[in-house]
């Protein structure tokens, strides 16, 4: 008895064919999270560009280590790849490509750890079998605040640092703090992603929705703690939007 649903599938491939079918029975469908191109069994799909957060977050990573290591570095990487396999692909890729030209940086460690208290674990393990890190990256929220309590624990602030994706009030928060442990993330905008699906699909059920098949990509930003102006503007804006 619906007329339609505004749905984030879990996959853009093991999600596909049931919603495919759902649409040719006649259930009208708008996407979020999946960058699916051009797709005439939907009504849209509002998302963020994986590959463009973790190349934006590399490139901040890039900067810190031309101006503070030399252009030397060697990096820990905490993915979800076991969760997501696709969104963390693709952010992972963006992250390397962004320094695959820095001849003096190497990736030493690379696991799955996306949940905050199994990152902080597998993230103070990296730390102890690589003592000579000197950059941690997450691809997601749970990973990037792991990943800086991890570092903070081990005393090592100061001498390493932490660079993130998914900016929340929990990320800005490390951004802010006074141990400049975490000097990056790059965050999507859910709330916008989320208000144009459901735009889209009622549009669309009215007759007046004209990007019928479209995925459409809404910019993510990077929040920098060289910017401290504009991470308290997200930080204020984020915080009216969550408690609405």
């Amino acid at each position: 008895g619906y007329a339609g649903v505004a749905i984030s599938p879990i996959s853009e491939e093991a999600s596909l064919e049931p919603l495919r079918n759902a649409a040719k029975s006649g259930l009208a469908i708008s996407l979020s999270n999946s960058n699916l191109g051009s797709e005439d069994w939907m009504i849209a799909c509002y998302t963020s560009d994986n590959y463009q957060l973790g190349n934006l977050t590399g490139l901040a990573a890039k900067k810190y280590i031309e101006e503070n290591l030399d252009g030397k570095a060697k990096i820990g990487i905490l993915q979800y790849k076991s969760l997501l396999a696709e969104q963390s692909g693709q952010r992972y890729q963006g992250f390397v490509d962004a320094l695959k030209d820095m001849e003096g940086v190497e990736i030493v460690a690379d696991q799955d750890a996306w949940m905050q208290d199994k990152a902080i674990t597998v993230a103070g393990d990296m730390l102890t079998s690589n003592p000579d890190i000197d950059i941690l990256w997450a691809a997601n929220e749970g990973g990037t605040v792991g990943a800086a309590m991890a570092i903070k624990n081990a005393g090592l602030a100061g001498k390493v640092v932490a660079f993130g994706t998914d900016a929340s009030e929990q990320t800005i928060d490390l951004l802010q703090s006074e141990d400049n442990i975490l000097q990056a993330v790059t965050g999507q905008d859910p709330y916008n992603i989320g208000i144009k699906t459901m735009k889209a699909l009622i549009a669309s059920l009215e007759g007046s929705f004209d990007q019928k098949g479209e995925t459409i990509i809404v910019p993510g930003v990077v929040l920098t703690r060289e910017n401290p102006e504009e991470v308290e503007e997200f930080k204020q804006d984020l915080m009216e939007k969550m408690a609405d």
